[in-house]
């Protein structure tokens, strides 16, 4: 089959798919709705939001006059919220003069380093695809095991990070668990949905098979080609929608894994949605 977008020949996984992926698609119907707008222009004039100025709005969207402006409001928002997060904030005076010298400046940067790593793993539990905090936990694990740490302080590296973890794990224990009822009641209702795809798929081969008589479950006024053709077409539909819920299944079981090895939890729910194989 031919792509209506870029014109490459393409396997359809589907029997009424038109393009060969969904950036062809959101290209198509975005390059659609331009030329349908260029050919019914609705001119309206509106004020810029970030300037002031009159201008005309091209889109039901468009709230800027430029791209200048809109870049301008991006950049305010992002320095609004990196303000209220706890990267980048510097070390307070008072932490540095409570013991005084070298001695309080080392427990100043071991404490800003604990706060850090408490923050990450907190974030973490609530979200464990955030790549921000991985890899702002494993830029504090890098630092603890360092050997500036040891010049700091004489703590335990191993012994410190496995308090920090304990303590937020005993904090996070109802988040925790409202995360493992999500991941153990997604884990159901894609089993229930494949299971039930791979039932219909088998019962739609059974009747590809059935080439010749008169088929109860079609028109009878259809020829037995076109009835074999629609079980076909029907069979390939459901396996293609089994393989993507196999696919999002495989997804939450990595998912699963990672935050299993996390927090250490052996719940299990989890297990048996680790244990579930492809």
């Amino acid at each position: 089959m031919i792509c209506e977008e870029c014109g490459q020949e393409f396997e359809p996984r589907m029997c009424r798919q038109r393009f060969c992926s969904h950036e062809c698609q959101r290209a198509y119907h975005n390059r659609k709705g331009r030329e349908t707008r260029a050919a019914n222009p609705k001119p309206k004039l509106i004020k810029c939001l970030w300037c002031g100025q009159m201008f005309t709005k091209v889109n039901g969207n468009q709230r800027y006059c430029s791209e200048k402006c809109k870049h301008e409001v991006e950049r305010e928002q992002r320095e609004r919220y990196n303000k209220k997060r706890y990267r980048g904030v510097p070390l307070q005076k008072e932490d540095t003069e409570e013991l005084g010298g070298y001695l309080g400046l080392a427990n100043a940067i071991v404490k800003q380093a604990a706060k850090d790593y408490r923050r990450a793993l907190r974030e973490l539990v609530r979200h464990p695809h955030n790549e921000s905090a991985k890899g702002d936990m494993r830029s504090c694990e890098r630092f603890f095991m360092g050997e500036w740490f040891g010049l700091l302080t004489t703590l335990d590296p191993d012994a410190l990070m496995q308090k920090l973890r304990k303590e937020e794990t005993a904090k996070g224990s109802d988040l925790m668990e409202q995360t493992i009822q999500k991941y153990y009641r997604n884990y159901l209702i894609l089993t229930r949905r494949i299971n039930r795809f791979l039932e219909l798929k088998e019962i739609w081969e059974s009747r590809a098979e059935k080439t010749s008589g008169e088929l109860s479950f079609m028109p009878r006024s259809m020829p037995t080609e076109n009835k074999q053709e629609l079980a076909v077409c029907k069979m390939i539909d459901y396996e293609a929608l089994v393989d993507e819920l196999v696919d999002e299944l495989v997804l939450l079981r990595k998912s699963a894994k990672e935050y299993m090895k996390l927090t250490g939890s052996e719940d299990i729910r989890l297990q048996e949605i680790i244990k579930f194989e492809q």
